[in-house]
């Protein structure tokens, strides 16, 4: 796999073609600032009036040249916090993508709320999710799915996770499969 992991990732329309998959990470303005101050923080010993006047005057910018790049995404994972609740995410992804299996199995989980729509266009596809997945239900759910799972990944030491990245890890392994069959189709 070829991971490119940048601000600018689906700038250029050379670039968007070289990638199987364009991933958009978009928490919500709020817990995006939150992350941020954090980070800026504890790694780089900035204060937080620091980080808020940087993040005030990097806006235009980020509105002109970042925000954008969303349009280009196969998938969009967008995490929202109301004050005082848990996290929950929603994944909203190019309709060309099986996630049926995944939102069946969901909805047998009693300690999960999740939610998929259609967009009114049908181009994508948004599952929500808040709520607790255990780690060995990510992997059954992956093997029971997948069969040739280690083949997909070409690996078999794989750092399985719970909860909403565990499900992030499922919705990519989604995407990977019916990548790799539509390329075994132009074969």
């Amino acid at each position: 796999f070829f991971f490119f992991v940048g601000l600018h990732p689906f700038s250029l329309s050379k670039m968007r073609e070289l990638l199987d998959i364009n991933i958009f990470m978009d928490p919500e303005p709020s817990l995006r600032q939150r992350w941020k101050v954090m980070r800026d923080q504890k790694e780089r010993g900035h204060s937080e009036e620091q980080v808020l006047a940087q993040l005030e005057k990097r806006a235009p910018d980020v509105k002109a040249h970042i925000e954008p790049q969303r349009d280009y995404a196969d998938w969009v994972v967008r995490y929202h916090q109301e004050e005082g609740s848990v996290l929950s995410v929603s994944h909203i992804l190019s309709n060309d993508i099986n996630l049926e299996w995944l939102v069946e199995k969901l909805e047998k989980v009693a300690t999960v709320e999740s939610a998929w729509q259609l967009a009114s266009d049908l181009k994508k596809q948004q599952l929500s999710f808040q709520g607790g997945l255990h780690r060995e239900t990510i992997i059954l759910w992956a093997f029971d799915q997948f069969p040739n799972l280690f083949e997909l990944l070409e690996n078999e030491d794989i750092e399985w996770h719970s909860d909403s990245m565990g499900l992030a890890q499922l919705i990519f392994l989604s995407f990977l499969n019916e990548r790799r069959k539509n390329k075994e189709v132009l074969r």
